[in-house]
């Protein structure tokens, strides 16, 4: 039996044979001599080339899969074509580039130019012929290439240096690179920035880019001679984020979009979960669900934020529940008037971000700390960048947070006649000796230190009151917002002696503290900055000044000094050990 159908699949192929001869009218599909084998059309699938990209000088090597239902061998024949007309001898499933080639019209081909096909007639081992198949490699590059990139992602912005990436692709003669050129283009201009993988590829987006496009172009050149076309990155729209104003609570910040992408949204985010300052600052939260600046296609978009809620109150009666003629710490938690859950505890030494969302490149931010001037100095111009803000990290500028409210009146009732500032920071005081921050190069090293909401501040003993007397040093060498002539202030109203003002003239301990009722650092003491119910704050929530640490005060006499308790109910006036270490806030006249 296997011999009778061993020569009848011989008879088969010859007919078939005969067929592509043109000798016979054709082939049938039907086993009509053996009807107990069923008739196989077979197939070439999955056709490839090998390699991709074609390179100059190669061999490419062509392959399929076979498909056959009953098993049958494989008789396919190969062809390949250029131009589409079939290449003489191109019989096998490789074609060798590195020779000369003709077609059957006995025409040379050019091979920096053709474009090549690999064919497959499939026909099983009886002879039986499927359908012929072709898969069209490309053509060889006659010139070098290349490949280009970024190492960016997301539009470029403002001072943001990019870094152009390339891949060089050889031509035709395998030449290797030499000359290859690479530039920065700004709206389809070239900047003039070249580059090469020797010297770098990089471009700082510089203000007048913003708004315009930025893209990385290279011009691919080999040893030989050969340029290829010009080849560029992904285009992007450069844009900038800023933010400016004063990084103090109750201040208002301005963020500014420009440029860019359409932006679908713009808001501010603070981590407020806790009060633990700029420890927790990992994890900010929207401030204002995404209220503001809804984008669609502006070139220019502002956005404001006030550090800091507090309900819109008269002062006086009934809400103004000490008749202070100020919303103050005592009102606040007096359950007089609806307040907002957050107060400064949540806010001081956090930082702040102003963000815009975009739908192809998600969240961009800018963070209000990272707002100096061009040259990295501390910002001191709240119309061009970000001014105040309270410092932590010595000697990194960068690192600061909200600060307290810097100065209030400190008068009964509130005037602008005189101002308290708030106290300082170790690390503004490092700033300040070291010259980097204008408060004034001869404050004193502090005694210690107390931790706040995660800030350390800084904490004085007074000495000899006859001698050292830090804290009134401290007041008569301070320069803050490029004032001088600053004292330590009285306590109360009842106490209004001023022990200082009679030190030798002319010498560091010289005090002039004000010795007019109002004038005092007891008011404060009193009312405003009272912690209501005790200890349950540490910071003032109007104001966010320290309670948990006795303020210095400038009454000396019968041989004792005086602190003041911001935490008690009266003004708040205790004996102090000159050994203590406490905290010191000065009074300005106007």
């Amino acid at each position: 039996m296997n011999i009778l159908v061993h020569l009848k699949a011989m008879k088969q192929s010859a007919i078939c044979f005969l067929l592509l001869l043109g000798l016979l009218g054709g082939c049938s599909e039907h086993n009509d001599e053996f009807p107990g084998l069923p008739e196989s059309i077979p197939q070439a699938i999955s056709l490839v080339y090998s390699p991709s990209p074609v390179t100059a000088g190669s061999t490419l090597t062509g392959s399929y899969t076979f498909v056959e239902s009953l098993g049958l061998g494989d008789a396919s024949t190969y062809s390949w074509l250029a131009d589409g007309v079939v290449i003489n001898g191109a019989t096998s499933t490789t074609l060798d580039l590195s020779q000369p080639l003709t077609n059957e019209n006995g025409s040379a081909i050019n091979v920096t130019t053709a474009t090549f096909a690999f064919c497959v007639l499939p026909i099983n081992s009886i002879g039986t012929i499927g359908q012929q198949v072709c898969v069209t490699p490309p053509s060889v590059s006659p010139i070098p290439a290349v490949t280009v990139g970024t190492d960016n992602t997301s539009p470029p912005a403002e001072g943001e240096t990019l870094t152009g990436t390339y891949t060089y692709v050889p031509g035709m003669d395998v030449s290797p690179e030499s000359g290859s050129t690479g530039v920065w283009k700004v709206g389809g201009t070239n900047t003039g920035t070249t580059c090469s993988p020797s010297n770098g590829c990089t471009y700082t987006v510089q203000p007048a880019d913003i708004g315009q496009t930025v893209e990385f172009c290279v011009t691919p050149t080999s040893a030989s001679g050969m340029n290829g076309p010009e080849v560029c990155s992904t285009i992007f729209n450069a844009y900038n984020l800023t933010i400016t104003g004063s990084l103090e609570y109750r201040q208002t910040l301005t963020g500014t979009i420009t440029g860019g992408p359409t932006f679908t949204a713009s808001y501010w985010k603070v981590d407020v979960d806790d009060t633990t300052g700029p420890v927790a600052d990992d994890n900010p939260i929207k401030m204002d669900n995404n209220v503001h600046g809804i984008i669609t296609g502006e070139n220019t978009v502002t956005s404001t934020f006030q550090i800091g809620t507090l309900a819109t109150i008269t002062p006086g009666p009934p809400n103004d529940t000490n008749s202070t003629f100020l919303i103050d710490d005592h009102d606040w938690y007096s359950g007089s008037f609806s307040q907002p859950a957050l107060d400064a505890n949540q806010f001081i030494g956090k930082n702040i971000a102003f963000c815009a969302n975009t739908a192809v490149h998600g969240e961009q931010c800018v963070w209000a700390s990272d707002i100096q001037n061009a040259d990295g100095s501390a910002c001191t111009d709240s119309n061009i960048c970000v001014t105040s803000g309270i410092y932590y990290d010595f000697p990194d500028l960068t690192k600061r947070g909200i600060a307290p409210i810097e100065s209030i009146s400190a008068t009964e009732p509130p005037s602008s006649s005189t101002r308290l500032i708030r106290p300082y920071t170790t690390d503004e005081i490092d700033f300040a000796r070291a010259g980097t921050l204008s408060y004034g190069t001869g404050l004193p090293i502090p005694d210690g230190t107390v931790v706040i909401n995660g800030i350390e501040y800084a904490l004085y003993n007074h000495g000899d009151p006859t001698a050292s007397r830090k804290p009134v040093v401290f007041c008569s060498e301070l320069i803050a917002r490029g004032e001088s002539d600053w004292s330590l202030s009285v306590a109360s109203n009842t106490n209004l002696v001023d022990g200082y003002t009679t030190a030798a003239s002319g010498g560091t301990n010289n005090n002039t503290a004000p010795i007019i009722s109002g004038q005092n650092i007891g008011f404060y003491s009193r009312a405003v900055m009272r912690r209501d119910p005790p200890a349950a704050f540490d910071l003032s929530a109007i104001m966010g000044w320290p309670l948990t640490i006795p303020y210095w005060n400038a009454r000396f006499d019968s041989g004792n000094i005086h602190a003041t308790d911001m935490s008690a109910s009266t003004d708040g006036e205790t004996v102090a050990n000159a050994t203590d270490q406490n905290l010191v806030s000065c009074i300005r006249l106007i």
